[in-house]
């Protein structure tokens, strides 16, 4: 059933980005890249729509892959909406997309930036228009946490443009 729905949901989101002409691209840390193998694993359609992803775990490939600020980092740590933003940035930039998904945050084992395990932060930039999220899973281990933080995204993702493809 799970998969079943995944499946709708990712031709939801090709079927939209292909009808308004859009390229996506991903900005990946807490995911490790499952949101984009994930999206790569569709049986078709995908290669027409989607530029590519940057897996930025490192603070430092955040700062010189994705250009996210070394005082935005400092003052918020990589655990926070100001970081998800300027990955997100820094992903529309490099692959020159008008859809992209940025995320990062804690999925365990131990707490980091004094910020809780299950601490999720994702945003999805469409054109110039910002959609933020925040969200607090349970903890259920790295690999779980990361397919649920992973079918989260793609949920919004598929509201988001929706919501977009309506108002064009």
């Amino acid at each position: 059933m799970e998969r079943e729905k995944s499946t709708t949901i990712l031709e939801n989101i090709v079927r939209n980005l292909k009808n308004n002409n859009w390229k996506l691209a991903i900005a990946e840390s807490a995911t490790g890249g499952l949101i984009s193998s994930t999206i790569v694993g569709m049986e078709s359609g995908i290669s027409s729509v989607y530029n590519g992803a940057i897996v930025s775990y490192s603070n430092e490939s955040k700062v010189k892959v994705l250009g996210v600020k070394h005082n935005t980092l400092m003052k918020y740590g990589a655990i926070s909406k100001h970081v998800a933003v300027e990955m997100a940035i820094g992903a529309k930039k490099a692959f020159n997309a008008n859809v992209v998904i940025s995320v990062t945050g804690n999925i365990g084992p131990k707490a980091q930036e004094n910020k809780v395990i299950g601490l999720i932060y994702f945003v999805v930039l469409i054109n110039d228009m910002f959609y933020e999220f925040e969200m607090n899973i349970p903890d259920l281990g790295r690999q779980k946490n990361r397919i649920i933080i992973t079918q989260k995204v793609l949920e919004e993702l598929d509201k988001c443009l929706e919501k977009k493809s309506k108002q064009n």
